[in-house]
C-alpha cells in the first residue's frame, strides 16, 4: 500500500511540474511573439 502512495504522489508532483513547465513556456512564447511580430 505504502509503493501505491508513493507512486500516487510521484505521478501528482511530474504532472504538476509539467503543467507549470508547459505554462511558463506559453507564456514566454507569446512575450516574444509581442517583443517580435512576424511580418506576414
Amino acid at each position: 500500500m505504502k509503493t501505491y502512495k508513493t507512486l500516487l504522489l510521484v505521478a501528482l508532483t511530474s504532472s504538476l511540474f509539467f503543467n507549470s513547465c508547459q505554462v511558463t513556456s506559453q507564456s514566454f512564447l507569446l512575450n516574444y511573439q509581442k517583443k517580435n511580430p512576424t511580418n506576414h
